[in-house]
């Protein structure tokens, strides 16, 4: 038995596992924190707000359990409430994006 041997292939080793877990670490994603909403809107259930976005291009709500969202044209957006609880919609206009919190009560 080779003592020197061993001890160098185990640094060896060690070396390369310590390399490859710092590739995969590497390799993860970075993870996007949510926008931070710039408004609230607070409704009841059975309620709905109508919002006036003038460019509107696009429209994402995060809960639908909580609230529902529909294009009215023109760039307007009906927001209703469904249920109790908090949201995001996100809606983009004019190559920029506005985040709204949607509360129901």
């Amino acid at each position: 038995m080779n003592m020197r041997r061993d001890v160098g292939m185990l640094v060896v080793l060690a070396g390369v596992l310590g390399s490859t877990a710092g590739a995969v670490q590497a390799a993860e994603p970075t993870k996007k924190t949510a926008e931070a909403p710039q408004e609230t809107i607070t409704l009841k259930k059975g309620e709905h707000r109508d919002l006036t976005i003038p460019g509107l291009t696009r429209m994402s709500l995060g809960d639908d359990t909580v609230a529902d969202i529909e294009s009215m044209g023109g760039g307007t957006v009906r927001v209703s409430g469904v249920g109790p609880g908090k949201t995001t919609l996100v809606v983009w206009a004019n190559d920029a994006r506005h985040a709204y919190l949607i509360v129901v009560k």
